[in-house]
């Protein structure tokens, strides 16, 4: 879990920084957020990445990212949708059963 919203950009930007040293490509990436990107509740919202990880893929075909190209989607957007690695984003609370 995270902090603050800053804590958990920060958190973001350094699992993506561990899994491009684990040679995950970025394509492979899709980072997921119950919320839009130009949403202020989502970390991301700013829409931009530090040097060397990419850029976000916001729009068009989730499918057809490019080789430096991070995809991100909202929740429901997301459903049907496959990637070899799913970061769950904007998650303010859990359940119990």
């Amino acid at each position: 879990m995270y902090s603050s919203l800053e804590d958990e950009v920060s958190q973001v930007i350094e699992l993506l920084w561990k899994l491009k040293r684990e040679g995950i490509k970025n394509q492979e990436i899709v980072l997921i957020s119950s919320y839009s990107i130009d949403n202020p509740r989502c970390c991301l919202n700013h829409g931009k990445l530090p040097n060397g990880i990419g850029k976000l893929k916001t729009e068009g075909f989730m499918w057809q990212a490019k080789k430096d190209e991070l995809r991100f989607s909202t929740i429901s957007s997301f459903k049907g949708l496959e990637a070899k690695m799913v970061i769950l984003m904007d998650i303010d609370a859990f359940l119990d059963d």
